[in-house]
């Protein structure tokens, strides 16, 4: 039989293992003053994400990590996606790569503008849409609408 202040220790021990693994340290990115974090230093040592809101004409965020000013030297990089049925007002971008304490870093944020796909790039899927939305086929003659 497992004494009582075994089980508490493993109990204890085993929480804080799992507390500690699969947890990112978020960094707030503030649009206004164009600030990681406040100004703080990036966390070191730990996983960490990007975290900020997000306009809904927005469709992809991607983040880019350098070890220098000149940015010839990327540390890492992550991308966050709006989904096709999702309006997310905030973005997400969780970094697997640790940074180093002493060490400085040039982060860039990029924003791209959701596009909707024309039917040009749907490509055979436009031949599930339904003639009334597309338009007349090629070749095919359209029929004039009786006037009334």
């Amino acid at each position: 039989m497992i004494k009582p202040r075994t089980l508490c220790a493993i109990l204890a021990l085993l929480s804080l293992s799992l507390a500690g693994s699969a947890q990112y340290q978020p960094v707030v990115f503030d649009p206004g003053s164009n600030l990681l974090g406040n100004g703080q230093p990036l966390p070191a040592e730990k996983q960490w994400s990007i975290t900020g809101p997000v306009a809904p004409d927005i469709g992809i965020v991607e983040a880019r990590i350098y070890e220098d000013a000149a940015m010839k030297h990327m540390a890492t990089k992550g991308r966050w996606e709006q989904t096709e049925l999702g309006n997310s007002p905030s973005f997400n971008i969780n970094l697997d790569q640790k940074l180093r304490g002493n060490a400085k870093y040039t982060v860039v944020l990029g924003f791209q503008l959701h596009r909707p796909r024309s039917l040009r790039h749907l490509g055979h899927q436009a031949e599930r849409i339904p003639w009334s939305l597309r338009g007349p086929k090629r070749g095919r003659q359209q029929q004039p609408h009786p006037s009334y």
